[in-house]
């Protein structure tokens, strides 16, 4: 969560992280340029996972009796999810549907701004979680023409804004769409691969509070990751100082930061380990 009402938010000299004309796309965002992720294995992802977020939380989290709780009440919405979504190859997997499920069933947001959706798994989701919300739905390849319209939760409370219709989140008029009320209480989930400081940049100017980040990990863009990680390293000619300035800059506007516990951790042994053990 983040200040109501940023310092500097309008009119900040950013460090040299946020991107003057960036190309918004599914992986291509922000500073950095995708690496090419076909073919890696698991060891490479994980050696790619990056350093806990130290100066952005107190502590790592720890399973509690809510967050049991919340993980029974996903694991019966993800054995009926879709058949389409067996398999999201390319978007999020278990431990990202959960961290966003918990989001969304904890905030009750009325309204949920998704800046990429891929084939639409996230979006049927937080219908789930949340059947009365406003959801719009951002994403810029024509995922309608490529999936087809069963791939997406499609009601008279989602705007589908895609292909054609799309626009970045950064540029949609949002003060013409939804109240300084509902902009406050909405919930922004940012799975777009695009450098996180230009994101909660545009969200704070935009009236946003509450942001949900899919991607912490270090390997195609400037995430949290970087931002949060207590030891800063030359980062694609980015200097350690840079870097530091653009923590120093998040860490002045942020609130509280969460970072759910994963489910399954395929990093720690050969195999997918529990972390959360439910009987």
């Amino acid at each position: 969560m983040f200040r109501r009402s940023p310092p500097r938010a309008e009119n900040h000299d950013f460090p040299s992280t946020a991107p003057k004309n960036h190309d918004f796309g599914r992986f291509s965002e922000g500073r950095f340029r995708h690496t090419a992720f076909q073919g890696r294995s698991r060891e490479w992802f994980c050696a790619n996972a990056g350093s806990p977020p130290a100066l952005c939380r107190a502590a790592p989290s720890r399973p509690d009796g809510e967050l049991l709780a919340s993980l029974r009440a996903f694991a019966d919405v993800y054995r009926a999810r879709p058949a389409r979504y067996a398999s999201n190859a390319g978007g999020m997997n278990v431990n990202h549907a959960f961290s966003l499920w918990r989001a969304a069933t904890r905030l009750q947001p009325g309204v949920v701004v998704e800046s990429g959706v891929h084939r639409g798994f996230g979006t049927w989701l937080l219908r789930q979680a949340r059947p009365e919300a406003r959801i719009f739905a951002l994403e810029k390849s024509d995922a309608l023409k490529v999936w087809g319209l069963d791939y997406f939760e499609a009601s008279n409370r989602t705007a589908l804004l895609m292909g054609s219709e799309f626009q970045d989140f950064n540029d949609v008029p949002w003060d013409e769409l939804l109240t300084p009320a509902d902009r406050a209480g909405a919930l922004v989930v940012l799975d777009d691969h695009t450098d996180a400081l230009f994101r909660v940049a545009g969200a704070l100017r935009a009236g946003f509070r509450h942001l949900w980040f899919d991607d912490m990990w270090e390997g195609s863009h400037y995430s949290l990751g970087h931002l949060c990680r207590a030891e800063k390293q030359p980062l694609r000619g980015l200097a350690p100082e840079d870097q530091h300035a653009d923590a120093a800059w998040l860490l002045e506007h942020l609130v509280s930061f969460h970072e759910t516990p994963a489910i399954f951790d395929g990093c720690a042994t050969g195999y997918p380990s529990a972390l959360l053990r439910v009987s």
